[in-house]
């Protein structure tokens, strides 16, 4: 059997900052609970907590409406820069602009 892929695309987006868990959780979970079925896999890095040398990077990934989120198995090395990272792959996903401002917002 063949798939539909009518309205599937990938959005990516790189950015520097501290993320706030409580705003990305309350964005996560809304953007799930409108497009979980169409969001097929999201992914990312993360940098969540003060933008300090001893901020900690996270990774999270997720299918459909399921993520996991967890300590990254290196931390930020001291040079690297604390860049947050966001794969999102699905069906009629909402405008890239859109899903960048609600991520900015995040910050």
């Amino acid at each position: 059997s063949k798939h539909d892929l009518s309205g599937v695309g990938s959005y990516g987006f790189e950015f520097e900052g501290a993320m706030s868990m409580e705003r990305l959780n309350h964005f996560m979970t809304m953007l799930l609970g409108a497009r979980g079925p169409d969001l097929y896999r999201s992914k990312g890095v993360l940098n969540l907590g003060e933008n300090t040398p001893t901020s900690q990077k996270f990774v999270f990934q997720g299918v459909h409406e399921q993520i996991n989120l967890g300590p990254a198995s290196m931390q930020w090395s001291p040079e690297e820069k604390r860049i947050n990272k966001f794969v999102f792959i699905g069906r009629n996903l909402p405008p890239r602009s859109y899903l960048l401002d609600k991520l900015k917002a995040c910050l």
